[in-house]
């Protein structure tokens, strides 16, 4: 189980913020070949990647999951602030992060894989663009139904709209949760773990002040995929999960994504979370083909 860990004091961008973060326990244990860096998606909770990490440890790979801050308090028990909640600042969040917890707990860059999910992918992928001399170090990048802008669907675009308008009405919280519940049970869309939170509005973001900073973000049209972002790096590190099913975001990948280094499943939006064995199986033979990086 993903058990959340003591928050660390770190400074991003001017700004004193907690680093909260999740392990998969066991986690300091003999054998083990990567650490997985995991981020997760818009309205979501680190708690998302739970069955995926407990997949890969089979297979000698640990996981620590990152909690943005403005999420989940209601785990936390207080809010954390970092302004202004946008993509750019959520990925230098998790390059601090990386930077910490490879002194923390003695991982090389090289011993790294980062997995984003949704917002999370576009938060992944603005890390890398940012920061290409500490990626290029690493095993993988995995993008998974990664949220750029022009990924969004009509019918996403128009919950968010519609999240907007009703948001200033007099039974908007009322009309917001009822609109949600019955999306997200429609179709079979996970958003985190079974509670009241999963059907408001704002999900786990602490506020709708950051559920709005967040959607504003992913929208900009500065958020989308380059492939020249990876010609440093290297787009062999590059893997792409995604499904023809998610109504979501149509995350296909782009043409120069070799078809060895993605992994396509017919599920809703929350892949992993849906298929974890699927997916584990799906990258530990793709990873395999390239690099033997975990045990057969």
């Amino acid at each position: 189980m993903l058990k959340p860990q003591p928050e660390i004091p770190i400074e991003v961008d001017g700004q004193k913020v907690g680093l909260r973060y999740y392990t998969l326990d066991p986690f300091n244990t003999p054998g083990h070949t990567f650490t997985i860096l995991f981020a997760h998606g818009i309205r979501a909770t680190a708690l998302y990647f739970q069955p995926l990490a407990e997949c890969l440890a089979q297979y000698g790979c640990r996981s620590i999951a990152l909690e943005y801050p403005g999420y989940d308090q209601e785990k936390w028990g207080t809010s954390s602030i970092l302004e202004p909640f946008t993509i750019p600042v959520f990925a230098r969040y998790v390059h601090q992060a990386l930077k910490i917890l490879s002194s923390k707990y003695t991982i090389g860059f090289e011993n790294w894989i980062i997995w984003g999910h949704s917002m999370g992918g576009a938060v992944t992928y603005n890390a890398v663009k940012q920061y290409p001399m500490t990626f290029d170090k690493m095993g993988y990048i995995v993008l998974e139904a990664p949220a750029f802008e022009r990924h969004l669907t009509f019918g996403t675009k128009a919950a968010i709209h519609l999240s907007r308008l009703i948001r200033n009405s007099r039974l908007g919280h009322m009309i917001g949760r009822y609109v949600t519940q019955t999306y997200y049970t429609k179709r079979e869309l996970p958003s985190g773990p079974s509670n009241h939170q999963r059907f408001s509005i704002e999900g786990h973001c602490d506020s709708y002040r950051v559920l709005d900073a967040n959607t504003t973000s992913i929208r900009h049209p500065a958020n989308n995929f380059d492939a020249a972002t990876f010609e440093s790096v290297g787009l062999n590190k590059l893997i792409w999960v995604w499904s023809p099913d998610d109504v979501v975001l149509h995350a296909q990948p782009p043409d120069m994504i070799p078809q060895n280094q993605q992994i396509q499943l017919k599920t809703a939006h929350g892949i992993s979370s849906a298929a974890p064995k699927l997916v584990c199986d799906a990258f530990l033979s793709r990873s395999r083909s390239q690099k033997n990086y975990f045990a057969q």
